[in-house]
């Protein structure tokens, strides 16, 4: 009985969150609350289960394989609209669910941060589980990421396919003894990367011997071409190889097909890759991918585009120094005259304030680009951002800083001139109050949605 009222709660939060157009992890809290163990009661057989989970990437791989399968007929419960924690997670699977607990999917994906992930395996089984990467992430709560790495191996099924990113030590060390089926991907590709770290913030080390890692290659942070020179760890066979990247023509190859990347960044040629390598696993074919790829923008604030004034903007979700060193790369590649607008604020359980990582990313590659005209801060953490500018190098003359962010969007619009490329980094909603200053300006046209 437990089980049927949580889950008619959970529908009728449901219904009233599309009546008020808002994403939520309501439903998934209150059914629960209502019965702690609705996850385990579910029916899903006849479903195959699929859970993402990575520092960066996931919500952008969930979104892509939700499209390729949607489009190949298959009907997919996912967690694209709440939280990627265990009620936002069930939220997405109650949708799909009858009142007598049946989950009525072919496909079920489950984007699962790092730290539910003993609760929500524990509850639903996944078939495959896709590991995109594992960085300094939520510094707040993991202190270390070996703490990542034991809180993804807890609970995991020694049934479920792993399917990791070979190019990340700490990825392809996940269960490394254990006898979970394991399929390869990464990037082969001597056009990008570099031979010698830039500060390379963990991956260091063999987590085998600890023995210090030789890389051949470097594409971003410690993701990369490496071995162990003791143990041999790394000497990786990859079951699906990304080559021939081309970042203007907006393309790459993955055993020998080449796909389309709808995106300037290298770091989202992985997440197609991670897409690619599930799909074809399961069953579907390069054209059949190929089509959804073509076409695909994630939206959600993650390198979405839009004008302003007939100014091109690029917005960006900034959550630890990867994404924000990854976002500085695509800034600097930029020629063009710009402008740099940082929305900070990284309140974490509304109390605490994180800005270590600020100081963590590849910041002073800024501070040498001369065709930045300024850089405007704004938000709750603005003069934080402000001072790491500074220290980078940044001149005074160039930092402009308004916490407040209806007036920084002023500021943008009229003292500044370029394209325009802002970063948000924010546990709260503030991000939709960037969109609503700028939805002021009848001028405002946004590309992607």
């Amino acid at each position: 009985m437990r089980k049927i009222i949580a889950i008619i709660v959970a529908k009728l939060a449901i219904i009233i969150g599309k009546i008020m157009r808002r994403g939520s992890s309501l439903p998934g809290y209150l059914a629960i609350r209502i019965d702690n163990e609705i996850g385990k009661k579910l029916d899903v057989s006849g479903c195959t289960i699929i859970g993402i989970t990575g520092a960066n990437g996931k919500s952008t791989t969930t979104a892509l394989l939700a499209e390729i399968f949607k489009a190949n007929g298959y009907i997919v419960a996912a967690n694209l609209k709440g939280s990627n924690m265990r009620p936002g997670v069930f939220t997405g699977i109650l949708e799909k669910t009858t009142l007598l607990g049946k989950v009525r999917a072919d496909i079920i994906l489950m984007e699962v941060d790092e730290f539910s992930s003993p609760k929500v395996y524990d509850a639903i089984k996944p078939d495959y589980l896709v590991m995109t990467n594992v960085l300094r992430d939520h510094i707040e709560r993991q202190s270390d990421i070996s703490n990542v790495l034991e809180k993804i191996a807890d609970k995991l099924p020694k049934s479920t396919t792993l399917i990791l990113n070979g190019d990340d030590p700490l990825v392809a060390s996940l269960n490394y003894t254990e006898m979970n089926p394991r399929i390869y991907y990464g990037i082969r590709d001597d056009m990008h990367g570099v031979i010698t770290a830039e500060g390379a913030l963990a991956g260091k080390f063999c987590l085998q011997c600890g023995e210090k890692l030789g890389y051949q290659r470097y594409y971003y942070e410690h993701i990369g071409v490496y071995k162990c020179p003791s143990c041999d760890f790394g000497d990786i066979t990859l079951d699906f190889i990304g080559t021939d990247i081309n970042l203007k023509g907006h393309t790459m190859d993955i055993n020998g097909e080449q796909y389309s990347v709808n995106y300037d960044a290298f770091y989202m040629y992985y997440n197609v890759l991670a897409a690619v390598a599930i799909s074809k696993t399961i069953g579907i074919t390069h054209e059949q991918i190929q089509k959804v790829t073509e076409n695909f923008v994630v939206g959600n604030a993650r390198l979405e585009h839009f004008y302003l004034h007939e100014r091109l903007g690029i917005m960006n979700f900034l959550k630890n120094a990867t994404s924000l060193s990854a976002t500085i790369d695509l800034i600097v590649a930029d020629k063009q005259e710009k402008t740099v607008v940082f929305v900070m604020d990284d309140t974490y359980d509304g109390r605490y304030f994180i800005t270590q990582w600020y100081w963590d990313a590849k910041v002073e590659k800024l501070a040498e680009d001369e065709t930045i005209q300024y850089f405007v801060c704004t938000w709750k953490r603005a003069y934080d951002m402000a001072v790491r500018l500074k220290a980078a190098g940044v001149s005074s003359e160039k930092i402009i800083v308004e916490p407040d962010m209806e007036k920084a969007v002023g500021i943008l619009r009229e003292q500044t001139t370029g394209n325009i490329y802002l970063g948000y980094d924010t546990d709260s909603h503030s991000i939709s109050k960037v969109v609503s200053a700028l939805a002021k300006f009848p001028e405002n046209i946004h590309l992607r949605k």
